[in-house]
């Protein structure tokens, strides 16, 4: 029996039941929280199932929640009466012993944190469920206890369960095919992360078998580790940047969905912010802070490392150059010159950060790792700005990264053997860069700006002749066609919701700050069961009314945004709806005919007008659909 036979099943036995998945829910947060058993049990991946059902709507948020609230205190509860009363039967009963240093690991750590244990604990490994029961053994007053486990299990819930409701909201529009493709490829990813991550482990482990081999016998493990990453990453950046420049399909569906997505984050702010990072980031930042290193390295006689230094950024810059000028990459805006790859803001400062902490870590590890995260924030926060400046390619980004990244390494191979710098003359370095980029930041405001980017075409209605410019789709964040758009509406909001009342639908609350929706969906389980996680948009937008009408599992949905202009103006998407539309329903791939049928879903259409469009038949997406191209338009003035 496969996945695709048990999912419709569980998902018809939840939704018939739904007093099943909510008990499910309160009983693993009471399993996750009994001393011991909770430590074994993989609480994570339990939770995240329930965040999957309720992400998906298949079992009701609130009493699901309350119900989790009332199985994690009742667990924590039981945990710390039997820590109380039975102390040294449990320290010495031959089921605990083999998890005994667990207790005294949680022993310690409440000695030492007192009542913040109680919610630090629960996000500790393996002692999550025995810190309730320490509590118990050292008899922490009832009360203090009772204080504590609450705000820990609503932010314990939350942290659970996010993963798992996030996943089911983005799958709403997923097959279970994409969705299987989807989650293994993020597997692969995951495994290559922690096969990064744990490179200097394993040259820790191997460094010593190839020396009594005499093989690399001048390699330590953190040369070695510098070495293959080197070559992992150049190999990345050439085969990225391969397919970017030859045009392979899937470059350019993430080039141009990323961009699309940017388009719409564009405002006055996020510009304002974007060339902040971009001046910061300059070649003529590089270049003054490579100046103000060198100088420190020359006054002090660091002669060696000032030519390391020297020649490496002058390398760097050089090789920056000939790949603008040589391969001469077009740009997302074409205002702007075909140079775009690649990214000097991302790799030439990137890789001057990183190198910084190469010279600095024997003498300085703590502040060697801590630049180093600050320089990969560094690098992300450049990583938006050009994609909001509209000055590259998300592909020309990340290879930019790997390339930066690559060049660390390289450099770090580099000066493995140079003596360390003096912490005095470390401190000098830092000061003269903190000069340089204070200047920077007080005279930022005359640094000539790069081309304005192009905001998207707002749509507007200012005259009948307008209405027939209307778009005829809409898109999704990331630029794919969506949903057709099968009804006008000319005339104000209450003429509108008044028309739909008295069609019989509901009207449901627009929320237009994810907070408020959070709140609605709380307190509305109906509003949950017809209505997506995530407010579909036009443009920027999120829909101004909402009207629903429910018989059965089939939903009648209507969504409707507001034009801009003069003339008022509505445009929506009505149709017909089966929800939760998850990975579960095969029959979400099956392009139907009916579901955006103007003329079916609203045969009384009193005065409108309908207009035939030519019909889309969309198939190769994840959310396909068949559409007549039939528009009803109401002029509610005449």
């Amino acid at each position: 029996m496969t996945m695709q036979d048990l999912s419709p099943y569980f998902m018809n036995l939840f939704q018939t039941h739904p007093y099943m998945g909510i008990l499910f829910a309160g009983f693993i947060a009471f399993i996750e929280s009994l001393a011991i058993i909770g430590s074994i049990v993989p609480g994570s991946v339990m939770m995240g199932v329930v965040g999957f059902l309720l992400g998906a709507g298949i079992i009701p948020i609130k009493s699901t929640l309350i119900s989790i609230f009332i199985g994690a205190f009742i667990g924590d509860y039981v945990s710390y009466i039997v820590g109380k009363k039975y102390k040294h039967t449990i320290v010495s009963h031959s089921v605990v012993q083999p998890y005994h240093h667990w207790i005294l690991h949680a022993e310690a750590f409440m000695r030492k944190h007192g009542v913040l244990s109680i919610i630090i604990g629960r996000f500790v490994g393996p002692m999550r469920s025995i810190i309730p029961m320490i509590a118990g053994i050292t008899h922490m007053h009832q009360t203090l206890f009772i204080l504590a486990i609450i705000p820990t299990i609503i932010l314990w819930s939350i942290v659970y369960l996010a993963p798992g409701f996030l996943l089911a909201a983005l799958t709403i529009d997923m097959g279970e095919s994409y969705f299987i493709g989807t989650f293994l490829k993020a597997l692969v990813v995951a495994f290559g992360f922690a096969l990064w991550h744990s490179l200097r482990t394993l040259a820790l482990i191997v460094i010593p078998k190839l020396h009594k081999r005499q093989i690399l016998l001048s390699e330590t493990p953190t040369s070695l580790t510098h070495l293959i990453k080197l070559i992992i990453l150049s190999c990345l950046a050439f085969v990225l940047i391969y397919q970017h420049l030859t045009k392979v399909p899937y470059t350019i569906f993430w080039d141009h969905a990323i961009h699309h997505y940017f388009l719409y984050q564009l405002s006055d702010q996020s510009i304002a912010f974007a060339n902040l990072i971009s001046k910061i980031s300059s070649h003529v930042a590089y270049i003054l802070i490579n100046i103000s290193i060198c100088v420190v390295l020359y006054y002090h006689k660091h002669t060696r490392l000032l030519m390391i230094w020297a020649a490496f950024s002058i390398c760097v810059f050089g090789f920056a150059t000939l790949l603008k000028f040589g391969i001469a990459a077009p740009r997302p805006n074409p205002n702007l010159a075909a140079t775009g790859f690649p990214s000097g803001h991302i790799f030439l400062t990137g890789s001057l950060w990183l190198c910084l902490t190469s010279i600095i870590e024997e003498k300085k590890p703590s502040v060697a790792f801590s630049l180093r995260r600050l320089s990969y924030l560094f690098i992300i926060a450049i990583f938006f700005s050009r994609l909001l400046l509209q000055a590259h390619w998300v592909t020309d980004l990340i290879a930019s990264i790997f390339m930066a990244l690559g060049t660390w390494h390289l450099f770090g191979y580099m000066v493995r053997t140079l003596e360390p710098l003096p912490n005095k003359h470390i401190q000098q370095i830092g000061a003269s860069i903190s000069l340089v980029m204070m200047t920077l930041l007080l005279i930022q405001s005359h640094i000539p700006l790069e081309q304005q980017p192009k905001f998207a075409a707002e749509i507007t209605v200012n005259n009948m002749k307008d209405i027939g410019n209307l778009p005829k789709v809409r898109y999704s964040s990331f630029g794919k066609i969506s949903q057709p758009l099968n009804y006008i509406w000319i005339g104000d909001e209450q003429s509108l919701a008044n028309q739909f009342k008295r069609y019989g639908w509901t009207q449901y609350p627009a929320d237009r700050s994810m907070p408020q929706r959070i709140v609605t969906l709380l307190t509305m389980n109906k509003y949950h069961s017809v209505l997506p996680i995530f407010p579909p948009k036009l443009g920027v937008k999120v829909p101004a009314l909402v009207f629903g009408s429910t018989k059965g599992k089939t939903s009648t949905i209507a969504r409707f945004w507001k034009i801009g202009g003069t003339l008022p103006t509505y445009i929506g998407t009505v149709s017909t709806e089966t929800y939760p539309e998850s990975y579960y329903l095969q029959s979400y791939f099956v392009c139907n005919p009916q579901k955006y049928d103007i003329t079916n879903i609203i045969p009384n259409r009193g005065s409108g007008k309908i207009t035939s469009n030519k019909p889309i038949k969309i198939t190769n997406t994840l959310s396909p659909f068949c559409w007549n191209g039939k528009v009803l338009t109401v002029d509610s003035r005449k």
